[in-house]
């Protein structure tokens, strides 16, 4: 894969980015499910997966004449071994209990950027590196889980859930911080509790399900950008602990035959619990990294929509959707800089489709995306100190469409 863009974001060339990937994957599980004594559900297996990856970068500094090319490889093998019992202990309650057993081998060959054009060890030309810092390390995880359901009736349920989640640790084949190195950087480790109900309720026409979750994060990875004079400088590293929690809730009401309306609500509170990263960038890790905002975190997200389906005599089905949707504000960066916040962006879509009687298989649709015309942004950051400004990557605005689609 190449790809090549204006990081600078200005209409004159200042700081272009170009990259190209090779990726290689395989990945394979060997699964046995089963019932025993119609009580206990039963599943276990083998997962497998390796990849090859080779990264190249190149920074073309137009702004201060200068190139970095850098990048690297990585193989990597994976191994799981994992089980699962879900158990009925009485008529109304059942427990569950899971574990995994994972394995992860990295082995990489990095070369850290460097700002001038001359004695690179990378050549975006020739897409190829030269030697520069090997190391390999194999991350080790045991990941269990536990729940306990309880069923009042047939169509509802509470239930309580403790799990266990982990990522590996690894390196940063775009590393561009020297004299630091590319790693590695340590496991991630998650301990999360949900406690929720479902429901379905008035004969069906109601459907209901409702949770309150807490997690919390053990030196979670982080990818620390900074922007200064000779490019950016991306670090990968363990930033701290962190907490996260919230509720949430979704509805579906069947309000009359072929008619559905849908509704969702989501709460999310995060914080930082302790830090020893400097994330802010001002060289010191203080109380500033530790009152920073989670990035990409928004705290209210909710919608409501309708479906809408019925018969038309000799044309066909015909299905209406309307959909409007709401996520509130956050930060995009880790360093929380100023002018990078992610918008609160409101969303409403709207679709038509009709699949006709006299030809099966085929439907038509048109539709609009983002009527609103919201402005809503994919990538934001401070660059002041290339052009003294904000760079912003705006997503596409009001959009309208057709399409067709055959099935057989």
């Amino acid at each position: 894969m190449d790809t090549s863009y204006g990081f600078d974001g200005s209409s004159t060339p200042a700081y272009h980015i170009l990259y190209h990937t090779k990726q290689d994957q395989f990945s394979n599980e060997l699964r046995y499910s089963d019932r025993f004594f119609d009580t206990v559900d039963f599943v276990t297996g083998l997962y497998y997966f390796t990849q090859d990856i080779f990264y190249i970068n190149r920074d073309d500094l137009i702004y201060v004449n200068k190139i970095r090319d850098y990048g690297g490889t990585q193989k990597q093998e994976s191994y799981g071994v994992f089980a699962n019992a879900d158990v009925d202990i009485l008529e109304k309650l059942r427990l569950g209990f899971g574990a995994r057993y994972s394995i992860d081998k990295k082995r990489v060959d990095v070369v850290t950027g460097r700002a001038t054009p001359a004695n690179q060890l990378c050549n975006f030309n020739t897409l190829s590196c030269q030697s520069a810092f090997r190391d390999h390390k194999t991350f080790n995880s045991f990941t269990p889980r536990a729940a306990i359901s309880y069923f009042p009736a047939s169509n509802s349920q509470l239930y309580f859930s403790y799990s266990k989640g982990f990522r590996a640790g690894g390196y940063n084949l775009r590393h561009s911080t020297p004299p630091a190195l590319p790693g590695p950087f340590g496991d991630e480790q998650a301990d999360a509790l949900e406690l929720g109900a479902k429901a379905s309720l008035f004969n069906r026409r109601l459907k209901l399900n409702v949770a309150a979750f807490s997690t919390r994060i053990k030196d979670v990875q982080r990818q620390a950008l900074e922007v200064t004079g000779t490019g950016t400088q991306l670090r990968l590293l363990n930033a701290g602990n962190v907490r996260i929690k919230g509720f949430e809730g979704d509805l579906r009401l069947k309000v009359a035959d072929g008619t559905v309306l849908t509704g969702s609500l989501g709460y999310t509170d995060g914080k930082y619990t302790k830090v020893v990263a400097d994330l802010t960038g001002d060289g010191i890790v203080d109380a500033k990294d530790l009152a920073l905002r989670l990035p990409r975190l928004a705290k209210w997200t909710y919608g409501v929509g309708i479906i809408s389906d019925f018969q038309l005599a000799d044309i066909g089905n015909l299905t209406f959707q309307a959909q409007f949707d709401h996520r509130s504000s956050s930060a995009f960066t880790d360093s929380n800089g100023a002018g990078t916040d992610l918008p609160a962006f409101d969303n409403l879509f709207v679709n038509l489709s009709v699949s006709p009687t006299s030809m099966a298989g085929l439907k038509l649709s048109l539709y609009g995306k983002n009527l609103l015309d919201d402005q809503n942004t994919g990538l934001t950051a401070n660059i002041s100190a290339i052009t003294g400004s904000i760079a912003k990557v705006p997503t596409a605005g009001r959009v309208f469409g057709a399409e067709a689609s055959f099935s057989f």
